[in-house]
């Protein structure tokens, strides 16, 4: 008898239990319209098991156990071909009435026609007059069979196992056509080979057995449900799955390999803890949480095939991107790596796995292609990426019974375990139709490059022995800084690692770190880092590192007073750092607040620029113009304005705090005292036209001029002086400044020595109001003009009290510049003082004595 490491037989497990499929179990599959092969392929390999009697394992059957009877929760489909074959062999042979008592055992509680029918199957009476020829016109043909039972899909499937396709008479893909009796022996009834495979199934040495573990899993509606949500017909996953599993097997039994390897492989297939258990079982319970809620077809509810399929997909992604062969090269060849780059796509498994989250291309995303696309080591997937997976999803499944995976405070769109994509009403799961117009699949949510770094993290954190304690800080530790890492953003707030290999760089710096450690790790870290951007956030997470561990038991006061107490208003170091990291726009990048103008750590400042900090943006990263004069005032010399970009985005706040030209800008506008004149209404957006008269007095702002004619409405050419000619590419140099030519030093030094006056307001003797500056010297009228261009320049020589600009008595030419008009020069970035009034005495020269000749 077949009972050892869990095996029997199907005959003898009906002696001893009762088998009864469920309610909510799905239909029977295996006789379905489509399914011609599968059921031809299985049916001779039952056939060749009796008769070369060699054993054949059916894999695992699981089931909740009550009073003797078993529900199966997997397995459904194995049982029921095998309760035909007997039922079938047992009718041949004529032994239905010895077999019927055992057959009994079997009842379909689908729906109660297909238990009926198998009451009726299971009756002798009911086919004595059956001569041996198309037992299912016979079966159809009764008056116990009712009409109705023709719209039972499980009946239905049942008759068609029987029969086979009535489409197709001549396929051999039924229990009578491959099972069929008609050699001579069989017709003269001297030795019917019917009555060997009746003796076979039903005795010691049966052949066909399959793994069964005594394992109660309770009565619960939930777990059948889990177990069977699957629709109608096998999906894409069940079919990698078998795939999956047969690879194995085929592994384990590979005569090239040594007895030991092939033990390896044999030990991923154990009975009560191998891959194909945990695959229906535990693992199962991972996704069960996430599980669809249907579509606007029911049948569509409470799946989970897609996202455990895409799971395992984003798992066979991350291995095969950081594999490597023998030599310590990498197998997947990115080539430059770079956002055009296309040298990855040459690998026909990155490009099936990468195209598995590509939402431009759902015909790939979820339908099984095949399994060779998975063999991504030169052809074969090695065992280590098998350990690894048995490894993370054993340690997942332990984990988030009691605790959740952290989320990122500013990446709400990410999930580690799959989601599925919801409509705009939040009430169903989008459907997509694959290629095969009938293999309709739910959507899931995707991952983009940065969110894939971080599924990476997350597995390497689970990959560990269970000996290994996963505790809920530690992991909340470690995704802090791999989400710090990888959220640096360019000055348009795109993610600044896009291309692959800014990818495998972010990967290749993580995978060196201890996840459970991660800040020892850090300081031990013996990297040499660059300045790149990623470098810099590298670093940023050492000092952080280091400070929290050096300094963590010390309570801290907001206010920046160390004490140690008790008083829940203090934190520690941590404490406060991840509170900094998740405030406003920050996204985990806070160097601004402990570095000072030099960029020396300096964490002794921290709390008062964390203090400002919070005075000056909020978390709805609201837009401030008052914020952006007081930080243009923080600028002492020429050279650091040109390096910032002035306006008000989150993002452009972002990049200045961080730029390194920047650096004593940034301390300088953290950490000191606010002027009064800006401390009232700092915190307030501020009206364009309020905000233009105050930021006259922001020192340097005399000097600025901007590309652009307004800034959210607020138009600061009129403040800000001369406006610069655009250059050809002006567009992309939108909301720039830059320095000005010299026309206010120019003229506050020449009417601060008396050499000129003015009837201008002037706020200040080094700032002059307005485009176009009316002056006089030497008792002649002049305008400096505010938006010269190639034909028009800056000094005119004016008509008396400014009306208008003095022609020229004999132009030169009929098409010129205004020079050829008017008296009139340009003024350069070079023009000197001394050379400003010679030109302006030249052209009061030049007007006299063309006054005199004429």
């Amino acid at each position: 008898m077949k009972t050892n490491n869990h095996t029997t037989t199907f005959w003898h497990f009906l002696e001893n239990h009762s088998i009864e499929i469920p309610i909510i179990q799905r239909d029977y599959a295996q006789g379905r319209i489509g399914k011609e092969s599968l059921r031809k392929n299985f049916l001779y390999d039952l056939k060749g098991a009796l008769i070369n009697k060699e054993e054949m394992k059916l894999d695992f059957v699981y089931g909740s156990i009550e009073n003797g009877k078993l529900y199966p929760l997997d397995g459904q489909q194995r049982l029921t071909t095998l309760w035909l074959l007997h039922w079938y062999i047992a009718l041949k042979a004529g032994k239905l009435n010895d077999a019927s008592n055992h057959l009994k055992n079997f009842s379909y509680e689908t729906r109660v026609s297909s238990r009926n029918f198998c009451e009726e199957m299971c009756k002798p009476e009911n086919f004595e007059s059956f001569n041996g020829n198309d037992v299912v016109e016979f079966i159809t043909n009764q008056t116990w069979f009712y009409s109705a039972w023709k719209q039972d899909p499980t009946i239905q499937s049942m008759l068609r196992m029987l029969g086979g396709s009535h489409n197709n008479k001549n396929q051999a893909d039924s229990i009578e056509k491959v099972f069929g009796c008609i050699s001579y022996n069989c017709l003269s009834k001297k030795k019917c080979c019917i009555d060997n495979y009746f003796n076979l199934l039903t005795g010691e040495d049966c052949p066909i057995v399959f793994y069964y573990l005594p394992k109660d899993f309770g009565n619960s509606d939930d777990l059948y449900i889990k177990m069977n949500a699957r629709g109608e017909q096998l999906t894409s996953f069940e079919n990698f799955k078998a795939d999956l599993i047969g690879y194995i097997t085929k592994q384990s039994e590979n005569e090239l390999f040594d007895e030991s390897r092939r033990a390896e492989w044999k030990n991923l297939l154990a009975p009560e803890s191998g891959i194909p258990q945990k695959l229906d079982t535990d693992w199962t319970d991972i996704f069960w949480k996430y599980k669809s809620n249907g579509t606007s077809d029911c049948r569509m509810m409470n799946r989970i095939d897609e996202i455990y399929f895409a799971f395992i997909n984003r798992f066979f992604w991350n291995e095969l991107f950081i594999a490597k062969d023998k030599n310590g090269k990498y197998i997947l060849d990115i080539g430059k790596g770079d956002e055009n780059s296309t040298k990855e796509n040459d690998n026909v498994s990155y490009k099936y796995l990468n195209d598995s989250d590509n939402p431009n291309d759902y015909d790939t995303k979820i339908a099984y292609k095949g399994f060779d696309v998975y063999k991504y080591d030169n052809g074969i997937i090695p065992i280590s990426f098998f350990r690894k997976m048995k490894n993370i999803l054993n340690n997942v499944f332990a984990y988030i019974i009691g605790n959740p995976i952290p989320n990122c405070p500013w990446d709400e769109k990410f999930h580690y375990i799959p989601e599925y994509d919801i409509d705009n009403d939040r009430n169903n799961c989008n459907v997509e139709i694959t290629n095969n117009a009938s293999d309709r699949i739910l959507k899931v949510t995707t991952l983009n490059q940065i969110q894939r770094i971080v599924f990476f993290s997350i597995c390497k954190y689970f990959d560990h022995d269970n000996t290994k304690t996963d505790d809920d800080k530690s992991l909340k530790r470690w995704l802090r800084v791999v989400w710090n890492l990888v959220s640096g953003e360019d000055e348009n707030g795109r993610p600044q690692i896009r291309s692959t290999q800014a990818v495998r760089k972010a990967i290749e710096f993580i995978e060196k770190l201890e996840c459970h450690d991660v800040y020892k790790s850090l300081i031990d870290n013996k990297e040499d880092l660059g300045d790149s951007d990623f470098d810099e956030r590298c670093k940023e997470e050492i000092a952080k590192a280091k400070q929290i561990l050096d300094k963590n038991e010390t309570l801290r006061k907001y206010d920046g007073h160390c004490q140690k107490t008790d008083d829940s208003n203090y934190q520690t170091w941590e404490e406060i750092i991840i509170e900094a990291e998740t405030y406003s726009f920050f996204k985990g990048t806070i160097r601004f607040l402990y570095k000072n103008g030099e960029g020396t750590v300096i964490w002794n400042d921290f709390d008062t620029k964390w203090r400002n900090a919070q005075m000056y943006f909020d978390e709805k990263e609201s837009e401030n113009f008052k914020l952006l004069q007081y930080f243009i005032s923080c600028c002492t010399n020429l050279e650091q304005m040109k390096n910032a970009v002035y306006d008000i985005r989150a993002t452009t706040w972002k990049n200045n705090l961080l730029n390194t030209k920047l650096l004593e800008v940034t301390h300088n506008f953290l950490f000191n005292t606010i002027p009064d004149d800006l401390k009232c209404g700092i915190l307030e957006s501020g009206k364009p036209q309020d905000i233009q008269k105050d930021m006259v007095y922001t020192n340097l702002l005399s000097n600025l001029r901007y590309y652009e004619s307004t800034v959210y409405g607020c138009n600061l050419r009129e403040m800000c002086g001369q406006f610069a000619l655009l250059p050809n590419n002006a567009k992309s140099e939108r909301k720039k400044y830059v320095i000005a030519n010299p026309r206010n030093s120019i003229l506050s030094n020449l009417l601060q020595n008396g050499k000129i006056k003015t009837d201008q307001q002037i706020v200040r003797t080094d700032f002059f109001w307005g485009w176009n500056i009316n002056f006089i010297y030497n008792e002649s009228f002049f305008q400096w003009y505010g938006r010269p261009n190639e034909t028009e320049l800056d000094i005119y020589l004016m008509e008396d009290n400014w009306a208008k600009y003095k022609k020229r008595p004999n132009p030169t030419t009929d098409k010129g510049t205004d020079q050829d008009f008017y008296y009139c020069f340009r003024v350069n970035d070079d023009t000197t003082k001394e050379f400003f009034v010679y030109m302006l005495d030249m052209l009061i020269e030049q007007s006299e004595n063309e006054v005199k000749i004429r």
